[in-house]
């Protein structure tokens, strides 16, 4: 029941995202699973702008998007 996003550069993938629906109270809701980036193109922000980019499409579709991280960088840039 995963959506997989994958984000390419120049035909070669180089990040994937993976989103699940969440059980709860309230509006309909996905939950990020997963979102990884080769280690070429890690700390170039591609994996963060796949998860914003499915984000901003659930949220399009009027679902709540979830996402937790334990990432340092991540949570900087969220905040």
């Amino acid at each position: 029941s995963a959506v997989c996003l994958l984000a390419t550069w120049q035909g070669r993938p180089v990040a994937f995202s993976a989103w699940l629906p969440f059980v709860g109270a309230g509006r309909p809701s996905r939950r990020e699973h997963r979102t990884v980036a080769l280690p070429d193109y890690q700390g170039v922000g591609v994996g963060r702008a796949l998860s914003d980019l499915a984000a901003g499409a659930w949220r399009g579709l009027g679902y709540r998007a979830l996402s937790t991280t334990t990432h340092p960088a991540l949570i900087a840039a969220r905040q």
